[in-house]
C-alpha cells in the first residue's frame, strides 16, 4: 500500500489516495455457519499483516448472508459472523475503540439467491480498513463489487454500470510461482463513467503527457486464498465498454502510478476487436420478422422446474453474427433464473445462420441483441410459448438504474469491445488531437498537489506536476471552455476553488478558496457530471 505524505492536495487527491490507502478484503462461510474456515482465517492473517506496527483510522466489518431462513434467523447469522471477524481482530490486540460492526442479514445481497454458486457470494462478510491518522481526511474510496467465479469455467460478468467481462476458464496464475490456485477466486470491480467518480479518486486522462478522451474506465483484480493474481501468459479477458455512441480510435490503456499522485495510461498492444455494433446493413435471421419467434416456439421447451414455480418474464441474449453469418458468442446479459437462461442461451447457440452485415459493400461481424420472453399465459396446455420481443433497447435500459445506460436513451446500448492482457487499471480512450494546441498555465501562490482542468467538451481531465505553484499544462487545445479545480487545507480543514475559464495563452490566477465540508466538496465534483 503506497501512503500520500503531503497536506495540500487538490480536489481529487483523497489524501488517502484511491485504492491505495483503503483495504478491502471478502471472506465467506459455509451454510449457516459463523465460525472462520482455514480460507478465511488465511485472508485475515494476511491482512492484519499489511497493518500491524502501522496506523490504521479503524476497522469496518460488516455480515451478511443468503435468503435461506427467516428475516430474523438471517439477522442474527450476520451478526454471529461479524463477532467472529471481530474477536480475531481482538484477538491480535486491537482495542474495540477501533473497530466498527455492522450486520444487513440478507438485504444486501451482490448476486442472485437462485443457485448455490450465487448464494455463496452471499454468504459473506466484508472488511474495510482505513489507513492513516487523520481525524478530517477526504475519503471517497469507491464500493467494489465483488464475484466470487469458479477458476474451471468460462464466466461472464454484469457489473452495476454496465460494464460486461468475460474471464475464460483457467485464466490466472498466483503472482508468487508455484502457488496453486483454489477453484474459488474472487474478483473485485470498480466502475469509473462520471467525471465526478473520476474526479473524486483521483483519476486523469492523459498519456506521457498527451491529451486522452475517456470512455470509461475500471479497476479489476483477482484474489484467491488472499494472494493477488495475474492472467497466464497469452491470457486474456475480454471488457464491453458502454456507450451512447461509439468513436473511432478508441483504444485499451493500462494505468500506472507516478510520485504516488498521478496515473499515467500506456496503450495496451491488443488491439480492438472488429465487432460492429450499427452497420449499413444490419444481419438478418429472415425477410419475415416473424420467423424468429417461430423459431424460438419451435426450438425451446419451457423448462419444467421454471413451469411448476410459475416463473415467466424475459431473457436477454447478446451475441455475434460473424462475417459468415453465423451465431458466435452467445452470452445472457441479464438473466431470471439458470433454467429459464440456459433454454435461452441455447435456442441462440442453435440458430441457423443469418444473412450476415454489410460495411461498405463488405460482410463484418456485427454485434446483435435480443429479449426472449418466456410467457405462461400463453402455454395453456404445456407446450412452448417462447416469442421474440421488440424494443430491446428501451426494456434493457430500464432494467438498470444507474446513469451510464440511461444516457444511452438517444441510441442503442453499444460496446467498445476489447481484450485486456492485465488486470489493474484499465482505460477505454482515444488521443485528442484537436488544434491548434498551447501552453496553458494556472500560477497560484504554493504547490498544492495538482490542480486539474476539465474540458466542456471531451471527457478529458488533466493534471500536472507543479514548480513554485506553477501549473503548466502544454499542449492543450486553444479557446476550450474549461473548469479549474482545486483544493488546500488550512490548519487541516479543506478549501475548496472552482473556476470556469477558457484555455488561452494568458496565465490564469487570482483563485478564491472557500472552506468546504466533505459532503460540499462531493456535491460540487458532481455538478460536473452535466460536462461533455
Amino acid at each position: 500500500m503506497k501512503t500520500i505524505l503531503i497536506t495540500l492536495l487538490t480536489v481529487i487527491l483523497t489524501i488517502n489516495l484511491f485504492a491505495q490507502q483503503t483495504i478491502n478484503e471478502t471472506i465467506f462461510f459455509d451454510l449457516g455457519k459463523f465460525d472462520l474456515t482455514a480460507n478465511a482465517t488465511t485472508i485475515l492473517d494476511k491482512c492484519y499483516e499489511k497493518i500491524k506496527g502501522n496506523e490504521f483510522q479503524q476497522i469496518i466489518i460488516i455480515g451478511h448472508t443468503d435468503a435461506n431462513g427467516s428475516d430474523n434467523y438471517n439477522m442474527t447469522l450476520s451478526e454471529h459472523r461479524t463477532e467472529s471477524v471481530l474477536n480475531y481482530f481482538l484477538s491480535k490486540g486491537v482495542t474495540k475503540e477501533k473497530i466498527k460492526v455492522q450486520f444487513f442479514g440478507e438485504k444486501k445481497p451482490i448476486a442472485k439467491n437462485d443457485n448455490e454458486l450465487d448464494k455463496q457470494q452471499n454468504r459473506r462478510v466484508e472488511i474495510i480498513i482505513e489507513k492513516g491518522s487523520s481525524v478530517d481526511k477526504i475519503q471517497f474510496d469507491k464500493q467494489s463489487q465483488i464475484f466470487c467465479i469458479t477458476t474451471n469455467k468460462d464466466t461472464t460478468l454484469i457489473c452495476a454500470e454496465g460494464t460486461i467481462i468475460k474471464i475464460k476458464a483457467n485464466s490466472f496464475d498466483s503472482e508468487n510461482a508455484g502457488k496453486i490456485i483454489s477453484d474459488t477466486v474472487k474478483f473485485s470491480v470498480k466502475e469509473f463513467y462520471k467525471i465526478s467518480d473520476i474526479l473524486l479518486s483521483n483519476l486523469s486522462t492523459t498519456s506521457n503527457g498527451q491529451l486522452l478522451e475517456t470512455a470509461g474506465m475500471v479497476y479489476v483484480i483477482a484474489t484467491a486464498n488472499g494472494e493477488d493474481l495475474k492472467l497466464k501468459k497469452r491470457q486474456s479477458i475480454e471488457i464491453n465498454f458502454p456507450t451512447k455512441q461509439k468513436e473511432i480510435g478508441m483504444q485499451l490503456f493500462s494505468g500506472t502510478w507516478e510520485k504516488e499522485s498521478h496515473i499515467n495510461w500506456i496503450a495496451q498492444t491488443i488491439m480492438q476487436q472488429e465487432v460492429f455494433t450499427v452497420v449499413e446493413v444490419m444481419p438478418k435471421f429472415s425477410d419475415n420478422n416473424d420467423d424468429i419467434a417461430r423459431y424460438f416456439a419451435s426450438s425451446v421447451k419451457y423448462p419444467q422446474k421454471a413451469l411448476e414455480l410459475g416463473v415467466q418474464g424475459i431473457v436477454f441474449v447478446t451475441f455475434v453474427v460473424n462475417e459468415k453469418g453465423e451465431v458466435t458468442d452467445p452470452r445472457v446479459i441479464r438473466g431470471l433464473t439458470p433454467e429459464l437462461d440456459e433454454a435461452a442461451l441455447n435456442a441462440i447457440k442453435k440458430m441457423p445462420n443469418w444473412t450476415p452485415g454489410k460495411q461498405r459493400g463488405k460482410n463484418v461481424s456485427v454485434q446483435m441483441s435480443l429479449p426472449v420472453r418466456f410467457d405462461l399465459a400463453n402455454n395453456s396446455f404445456g407446450d412452448t410459448s417462447i416469442v421474440w420481443e421488440g424494443g430491446f433497447k428501451e426494456q434493457f435500459e430500464k432494467s438498470f438504474t444507474d446513469t451510464t445506460l440511461e444516457k444511452a436513451s438517444g441510441g442503442n446500448i453499444m460496446f467498445y469491445m476489447f481484450n485486456s492482457t492485465q488486470l489493474g487499471w484499465i482505460n477505454c480512450d482515444k488521443f485528442l488531437n484537436v488544434s491548434p494546441k498551447i501552453d496553458y498555465i494556472v500560477k497560484l501562490d504554493e504547490d498544492i498537489g495538482n490542480v486539474k482542468i476539465i474540458f466542456d467538451r471531451y471527457k478529458t481531465v488533466m493534471d500536472v506536476f507543479p514548480k513554485n505553484g506553477v501549473y503548466a499544462f502544454n499542449n492543450v487545445p486553444a479557446g476550450e471552455n474549461i473548469t479549474i479545480v482545486a483544493i488546500k487545507r488550512i490548519d487541516n480543514k479543506p478549501y475548496l476553488a472552482v473556476k470556469k475559464t477558457k484555455t488561452s495563452p494568458q496565465v490564469e490566477k487570482d483563485f478564491e478558496f472557500q472552506p468546504v465540508t466533505m459532503e460540499m466538496l462531493k456535491t460540487e465534483m458532481q455538478k460536473l457530471d452535466r460536462l461533455n
